[in-house]
């Protein structure tokens, strides 16, 4: 269950499907505590995830040991 919950709680913070395909699934989990303790907490994590992710940008120059000037092109760092 925790996994079916986990990907509608996925799906619909990324919009990687239409709302018909995890709204039921949202919808149910509303209805059991338990359920809706595991939407929430997915949720935190999620949250935690997307926080913690580095910015595109610096991460290219990080890895590439170059910057990007405003036009978007690459320069030596």
């Amino acid at each position: 269950m925790r996994a079916l919950l986990a990907q509608a709680v996925v799906d619909k913070r990324y919009g990687f499907t239409s709302p018909s395909s995890y709204a039921p699934l949202l919808a149910l989990a509303d209805i059991f505590p338990e359920a809706k303790a595991e939407v929430e907490e997915i949720e935190r994590h999620l949250d935690r995830v997307d926080a913690e992710r580095e910015d595109p940008v610096a991460q290219f120059e990080r890895l590439a040991g170059r910057t990007l000037n405003v036009d978007g092109d690459s320069t030596d760092a």
